[in-house]
C-alpha cells in the first residue's frame, strides 16, 4: 500500500495547499468506512471470505488506499478538482525539480530524524518492562485525539501563509499564522484537559491490568501538560513550511529529539536509574525547546523573504 498511500498523500496535500480541504476529507472518510468494512470481512472471514487475521487487516488498509487513489485520479482526470491536468505539466522541467527538492528534502529528512529519535526513545522504555512500554503506547493513542486540532491548524497555517506570501502580503501571512496558533492552543489544551480528566476510565477501556492503567494515567498527565507547547510545534512548524522555510524545523526537530529528549532520557535511565515517569518528563524539555525556537523564528522576518 505504500505507492497508493504516497499518491494519496500528494493529492491531499496539493488540494489543501490550493485551499480545498473538503475533498480530501470526504474521500478519506469514505476510505475509512471501506477500511472498516473490509477489516470486518477479511479479518474474521465474513461474507464467505477466508479468515485472514492480521494479514486481512493489512490487505484492507492497502485496498482502502487504492480506493482513494482511484477516486482522486478519476476526479482529477475529469477536471472536477480545483487542480486540473495539463499536458505541459508532464514535460520534464529540471528547474521545477530543483525547487521541489530544495523544499522537500529537509522535510523528508525531518521525518526520518523524528522516527529515528522516537525509535531510540522507545528502545529506552523497553528496558523498563512490558507494562511501561504498553502504557506509553496506550497513552500516546489516547492523547492522539488532542493532536488532531493541532494537525488541522498546522495545515491551515501552512496554506494561508503560502497563499498570502504568494500574493505579496507578508503581514496577512503572519496574522493568519498567529491566529491559527491561538486557536490551536485553545483547542488542544481544552481537549487535552478533558483526556487528562478521563484518563483512568479511558485507559481501562483499553486494558484491565491495574499496573498498566496506573502508568498510562501517569503518562497522560505528564504529556497533557505539554499540549500548549505541542500546539506551537504543530502550528508554527506548519507555517514555516508553508513559507518554504523547511530547514529550520529540521534543525528544531534534531535539537528537541536528540539533545532534549533522547540524551536526558538516556542519562536518567542508565546513569541515575530513574523511574519511567522521570524519563517521560524528558518529553517536556523537548517540547519546551521546540516551542521556544519556533516562536523566536516566526517572530523574525527571515521566513517572509525565502525564495522557493
Amino acid at each position: 500500500g505504500n505507492i497508493p498511500f504516497t499518491l494519496t498523500f500528494v493529492f491531499g496535500s496539493a488540494l489543501r495547499a490550493a485551499g480545498d480541504s473538503r475533498t480530501p476529507l470526504f474521500i478519506g472518510f469514505g476510505a475509512n468506512l471501506l477500511n472498516i468494512f473490509l477489516n470486518w470481512v477479511l479479518i474474521y472471514g465474513n461474507l464467505g471470505a477466508p479468515a485472514l487475521g492480521v494479514a486481512g487487516a493489512g490487505m484492507a488498509s492497502s485496498l482502502s488506499m487504492v480506493f482513494q487513489v482511484i477516486v482522486f485520479w478519476w476526479l482529477w482526470a475529469g477536471r472536477r478538482l480545483m487542480l486540473r491536468p495539463s499536458a505541459e505539466r508532464f514535460a520534464p522541467r529540471l528547474d521545477m525539480w530543483r525547487r521541489i527538492m530544495h523544499i522537500g528534502y529537509p522535510a523528508a529528512l525531518e521525518g526520518a530524524l523524528w522516527h529515528a529519535g522516537l525509535f531510540v526513545f522507545m528502545r529506552i522504555m523497553s528496558d523498563y518492562g512490558t507494562a511501561e512500554f504498553t502504557a506509553y503506547q496506550i497513552g500516546a493513542q489516547i492523547l492522539a485525539l488532542s493532536f488532531l486540532p493541532g494537525s488541522g491548524f498546522s495545515m491551515a497555517a501552512a496554506t494561508l501563509v503560502g497563499q498570502h506570501l504568494g500574493d505579496r502580503q507578508p503581514e496577512r501571512a503572519a496574522s493568519s499564522a498567529w491566529r491559527s496558533l491561538w486557536a490551536s492552543i485553545g483547542a488542544m489544551t481544552a481537549l487535552g484537559a478533558l483526556l487528562v480528566w478521563l484518563a483512568e476510565p479511558i485507559s481501562r477501556w483499553f486494558i484491565d491490568d491495574p499496573r498498566v492503567v496506573a502508568l498510562t494515567v501517569d503518562f497522560i498527565w505528564i504529556l497533557g501538560v505539554a499540549q500548549p507547547l505541542m500546539a506551537v510545534e504543530f502550528t508554527l512548524g506548519g507555517a514555516l513550511r508553508g513559507a518554504g522555510d523547511t530547514r529550520y524545523p529540521l534543525l528544531v526537530i534534531f535539537l528537541g529529539l536528540f539533545v532534549c529528549r533522547v540524551a536526558p532520557a538516556l542519562t536518567l535511565a542508565y546513569v541515575f536509574d530513574a523511574s519511567i515517569q522521570a524519563v517521560w518528563c524528558a518529553l517536556l524539555i523537548d517540547y519546551a525547546l521546540k516551542a521556544t525556537l519556533l516562536i523566536a523564528r516566526f517572530r523574525g522576518d527571515r521566513w517572509r523573504s525565502i525564495e522557493v
